[in-house]
């Protein structure tokens, strides 16, 4: 799975399965499905920790139609995305036994990366709020050349908190937690899509290698100097105001 699928879940088809519901195991049935709804009866849903749930077609589609309704789906070549606080939200509301399912599942050695909890592991999340909003303040005081928009406030910020606290963490992947510790306490917070989007930007663009530059090719490579100005300086500033959380990459 690519770094930015980290914070996704993973959805597993099925066929529709038979035999002891008591216990939670499940055994395929060796008759082939006659129409497309016996093949997503049995639905496994994967978690990137490790963990499955089960859910119905409703619980799916339901998650499915609402994150088109608030238009945080997303669609590339490779995959269709939607929220996992979605997800979860219908489970709650499918009458799904999933603690008894996980606790079954607690049991098996888990693969992969634990689930996210907060940003960083030795920095709690209502700290790095506090950060964040005093560091904005001391931009918009002492390097508002450098500040363009919320957005790119956000997504230098995410980067920039990394490279003091965490530089060997990967930020992309943690978009999704990020957002949902801001959203709530952040009045104009960027939708997670436009910080995501924010940073994949960041992140693929490459200044032209040959040729005479278009004025819209300057702009970008101006535009993309000045967030990588504002990351140092951001990682700089977290650094001198919490030196205790500064990992040294000296």
């Amino acid at each position: 799975m690519s770094r930015r699928h980290k914070e996704e879940t993973e959805i597993t088809y099925k066929p529709q399965a038979v035999g002891s519901q008591e216990d939670f195991h499940l055994e395929t049935s060796s008759e082939a499905p006659k129409d497309i709804y016996s093949v997503l009866s049995g639905l496994t849903v994967t978690k990137r920790d490790g963990t499955k749930n089960l859910f119905s077609l409703d619980i799916i589609a339901n998650a499915i139609v609402n994150a088109f309704k608030q238009d945080v789906i997303e669609v590339d070549g490779d995959w269709v995305k939607i929220p996992r606080s979605y997800l979860e939200k219908f489970c709650f509301l499918g009458h799904i036994d999933v603690d008894r399912y996980e606790s079954v599942e607690e049991d098996k050695p888990r693969k992969g990366r634990k689930f996210l909890k907060r940003l960083f592991d030795k920095v709690s999340d209502s700290k790095i709020v506090g950060f964040f909003r005093e560091t904005f303040h001391e931009v918009k005081e002492k390097a508002c050349e450098l500040y363009e928009d919320m957005k790119q406030y956000c997504g230098c910020f995410l980067k920039g908190s990394h490279q003091a606290f965490a530089p060997d963490d990967d930020p992309y992947g943690k978009v999704s937690h990020y957002h949902r510790m801001l959203e709530k306490e952040i009045p104009d917070c960027p939708s997670r899509k436009l910080i995501n989007n924010w940073l994949k930007w960041f992140n693929d663009w490459r200044p032209r290698v040959f040729g005479k530059e278009t004025p819209r090719e300057k702009k970008e490579r101006y535009r993309h100097w000045v967030a990588e100005q504002l990351i140092e300086w951001i990682k700089k500033h977290l650094i001198e105001v919490a030196p205790e959380f500064a990992v040294c990459t000296a």
